[in-house]
């Protein structure tokens, strides 16, 4: 494994694998390797060198201070602790460290490989989403006026790929501010999205509220791009859809969707990846 401070490509090398990953790297990710390189240095005994591939016969491998049981372990505990509190801009941060680590990580079978990527895309989804609310929270302290790109963002925040609790919380969310923008129709259709994740009693009763509002005033005041009826992806760059059999471009590894014109360009989700690069030597998605 080896690196230089700045931008550059980095190359790891796992036991057994001859695959090369290759990714745009920012020196943010030093850390990382500095974490991974401390624990493996004794505290009294002399180094004890080893080769860098393990015999084909072994069965175990060397001490590693990064493991997935780690990585899953600290995204289980990061999700109800920043996304119920409330505190998005340190999710943010800790999601994506917790998509840097995973990098790190020396996998030893299929199923290893399969929870790897289940990890990778759950903190995609999750880096995705707060990304988006906080965006959709900067416009409305900066652009008030610009009601249809706060709507838009607040609908494409229910999109993503969320755990019911924090589902729920996106959710309630765009209810409130489609609303307050007397976008009715489209405020019951959210209602009724929450109504099925079976929340508690009082949340039933205020979803319940809305689903009528809609029913006696079916209208939306501003219209926005969004068709929930309609599959489609999310710009990880733009946080715009990009609907079923429209060109895209793929992070090589998280496999976030970005518009062709981010082909090349840095992974503004993991802040490590180039857009369409080729990297054949990570587990695909399943």
């Amino acid at each position: 494994m080896c690196w230089k401070l700045g931008w550059t490509y980095v190359f790891f090398e796992f036991h057994g694998c001859n695959e090369r990953r290759c990714f745009f790297v920012f020196v943010d990710f030093l850390p990382f390797f500095l974490s991974i390189l401390y624990p493996s240095a004794p505290n009294i005994l002399p180094v004890l060198f080893a080769a860098l591939s393990a015999p084909p016969s072994s069965t175990e491998l060397d001490f590693c201070a990064a493991t997935l049981t780690k990585s899953t372990d600290k995204q289980s505990t990061l999700k109800p602790r920043f996304v119920s509190g409330n505190k998005l801009a340190e999710a943010q941060t800790a999601f994506r460290s917790v998509l840097q680590s995973l990098l790190l990580i020396a996998l030893t079978s299929d199923n290893e490989a399969k929870l790897w990527r289940e990890t990778v895309t759950a903190a995609r989804e999750y880096l995705l989403a707060v990304s988006i609310e906080l965006e959709r929270r900067r416009i409305a302290e900066e652009e008030p006026g610009n009601l249809r790109r706060i709507l838009e963002l607040a609908a494409y925040f229910t999109q993503c790929q969320l755990q019911p609790p924090h589902l729920q919380i996106a959710l309630r969310s765009a209810i409130g501010v489609f609303s307050k923008a007397n976008n009715q129709a489209a405020a019951a259709r959210f209602a009724k999205r929450l109504l099925e994740l079976k929340p508690d009693p009082k949340i039933v009763a205020q979803a319940r509220q809305r689903i009528a509002a809609g029913d006696r005033n079916p209208r939306n005041a501003v219209e926005i791009t969004y068709d929930e009826f309609t599959p489609f992806e999310i710009c990880a760059a733009t946080y715009t859809p990009i609907y079923k059999g429209s060109p895209s471009v793929r992070c090589p590894y998280t496999d976030a969707a970005y518009l062709p014109e981010f082909k090349a360009k840095l992974d503004p989700l993991t802040q490590l990846t180039e857009i369409g690069a080729a990297a054949s030597g990570l587990p695909a998605p399943w």
